[in-house]
């Protein structure tokens, strides 16, 4: 079972009318660009910022008002 079909069902089940993704278009030049979301993320800091040198990250999480432990884009 992947992500989309365990999560309509339960939407229904909630009392939801289903699953309704969030759609974004934009247009670059002459091609229209498209993006679908199908929910949020939440990714563990270490997975996006372990490989980065400490001194150099701090004042960026400082600047943007990042958490080190978890990101959500």
């Amino acid at each position: 079972m992947d992500r989309r079909s365990f999560l309509v069902p339960g939407n229904v089940a909630a009392g939801g009318a289903g699953f309704t993704p969030a759609i974004a278009r934009a247009e670059v030049g002459d091609t229209t660009l498209t993006t679908v979301s199908d929910g949020n993320l939440t990714l563990l800091g270490r997975f996006v910022f372990d490989p980065m040198p400490k001194d150099q990250l701090q004042p960026i999480l400082a600047a943007y008002d990042l958490s080190p432990t978890q990101l959500t884009p």
